[in-house]
């Protein structure tokens, strides 16, 4: 993981806008406060085409939320399929629970968008 000043980027690599450009960390700072983005690379292919511009803390909180839903369908469907400890089954939202809070904690902002809990 590849860091900005002291900030982790998490998803450095892994995203592209709708123009197949890759998204690249960036920040603003203003007194008292750092402004974390993924913007699009500009290339030759798509010049003419608008630059998009996402918001760090949005888009990682974004990311917990759509990885604590599909971990928890996943564990759900274990669950009612009888093919998962009881052990496993609270290793699993422990697991679950303590890998959003850390994603929810890199974006430096409370959660702007609920995230599924899925406990039985």
């Amino acid at each position: 993981m590849r860091t900005t000043g002291d900030e982790p980027n998490p998803l450095t690599g892994l995203l592209r806008d709708g123009h197949d450009r890759r998204l690249s960390p960036r920040h603003a700072a203003r007194p008292g406060k750092r402004y974390r983005y993924y913007v699009s690379n500009v290339n030759d292919d798509a010049r003419d085409e608008p630059c998009w511009r996402i918001s760090a803390p949005d888009l990682a909180t974004l990311v917990a939320a759509k990885l604590a839903d599909v971990v928890g369908r996943v564990v759900d469907a274990h669950i009612a399929m009888g093919s998962i400890s009881g052990d496993a089954i609270e290793t699993l939202k422990a697991t679950a629970r303590a890998v959003t809070a850390e994603i929810q904690g890199l974006s430096h902002a409370a959660p702007r968008f609920p995230i599924a809990d899925h406990a039985h």
